[in-house]
């Protein structure tokens, strides 16, 4: 993946980027869907100073549980 630009909303992103190795850019985009969130999920979990960590972590449990393809959390 090719990332081009990039802008971080409150609640969305935007993201401009081609494929390198001729792969979908559908499956690109998952997988980087998947690990970012990953990795956001795993920050808030061990940020100390994160004032709405329960909060935010409950509320993707939540969300994650009315998701049948969703094991965990749905950010």
């Amino acid at each position: 993946m090719e990332i081009y630009a990039w802008r971080i909303m409150s609640n969305h992103m935007y993201l401009i980027f081609r494929s390198t190795d001729g792969l979908k850019s559908e499956v690109l985009l998952s997988d980087f869907k998947r690990l970012t969130s990953r990795v956001l999920v795993k920050t808030i979990q061990e940020n100390t100073r994160e004032s709405r960590k329960e909060w935010s972590l409950a509320q993707f449990k939540e969300w994650g549980e009315q998701s049948s393809n969703v094991k965990h959390y749905q950010f």
